[in-house]
C-alpha cells in the first residue's frame, strides 16, 4: 500500500474480509515539530498551555502520533513527563483518514500539573 496507494481501497476491502484491520503506517521520523511553546497562566493554577505545529512529511497518511512533553528543571533534567494522546491533542477522536500527506496541523493543549517548578520542556513524536 505505501508503494502503491491506490491500492489501499482494494486492500481494505480484502483485509476486512479476512477479518484483519490495516491501520495506517507508524513512522515517528514522518512526523515533525515545526515550532512549539509552553506557557504557564499567570493566575498561579499550575495551569500550562502548550501549542505546536506538527507537520506529516510522509508520501502517504500516517496515523496521528502520541506527544510526551516533558517538562525539565534548569539543569534540564526531567520533572514530569506527560503524555498526550491524538484524542488529547485534537480535541477529538483522530479521523480514521489519518495525518494526511503533507499536512500541517497546529494544536493548543492546556493541562494541569500542581507543585512543579519547570525551567524549560521537550517535546517529541511517537507511536506506542
Amino acid at each position: 500500500v505505501q508503494a502503491m496507494p491506490a491500492t489501499r481501497g482494494f486492500i481494505e476491502l480484502l483485509c476486512a474480509n479476512l477479518g484483519c484491520d490495516m491501520g495506517l503506517p507508524h513512522d515517528p521520523q514522518k512526523i515533525s515539530i515545526e515550532a512549539s511553546d509552553l506557557n504557564r497562566l499567570p493566575d498561579g493554577s499550575g495551569v500550562f498551555v502548550l501549542s505546536a505545529t506538527l507537520t506529516a512529511r510522509a508520501e502517504v497518511a500516517q496515523a496521528f502520533p502520541n506527544l510526551e512533553l516533558t517538562l525539565t528543571d534548569a539543569k534540564d533534567r526531567p520533572v514530569i513527563r506527560k503524555v498526550l494522546t491524538p484524542t488529547q491533542w485534537l480535541g477529538a477522536a483522530p479521523d480514521k483518514a489519518g495525518f494526511a500527506a503533507g499536512a500541517t496541523r497546529a494544536i493548543e493543549v492546556k493541562f494541569s500539573v500542581d507543585d512543579v517548578n519547570a525551567a524549560g520542556y521537550r517535546l517529541y513524536a511517537f507511536y506506542p
